[in-house]
Formats: structure tokens, C-alpha cells, sequence
């Protein structure tokens, strides 16, 4: 996903998250600062707890959603 920092591009520097389902707008965002390097590899993300039992929970009682397991996403 083409991306740069706010403060240069405010078009690709700002991102809006949006439900699928009821078109509700669930958040918006700023990229403050692009870090260039290697793209992150399979167990090299902490994921805190909250968020792998979130995902866990989104996964099972929203099938319909079609998360993926967050732990198999990079």
C-alpha cells in the first residue's frame, strides 16, 4: 500500500477505516513517519494479548467478517 507522511502527502499520508457491513466509520489516522527497511517476518510481531484474543474472538463469533488470524498474516 503506497503511503507517505502526513506532512508531505496529506493524501496518502491519512488513512479512514471503514465497516464493510454498515459503512460506519470506525476510525481515521495520520501516517506521522515512513520507516524505510526490511519488511517484518513471520514471529518477528509482539502481538500484545488483548489483541490476539480480539482476533481470536472476531474470528470465531464473525466468520462473516472473514478475519484472518493475525499470527499468520506476515
Amino acid at each position: 500500500m503506497p503511503l507517505d507522511d502526513y506532512a508531505t502527502s496529506p493524501g496518502t499520508g491519512s488513512f479512514i477505516i471503514i465497516d464493510r457491513l454498515t459503512n460506519a466509520t470506525l476510525g481515521a489516522g495520520m501516517i506521522r513517519a515512513v520507516v524505510e527497511g526490511e519488511a517484518a517476518k513471520p514471529g518477528d510481531v509482539d502481538w500484545a494479548g488483548f489483541e490476539l484474543e480480539l482476533n481470536a474472538l472476531v474470528c470465531r463469533y464473525f466468520p462473516h467478517w472473514e478475519a484472518k488470524d493475525i499470527r499468520k498474516l506476515l
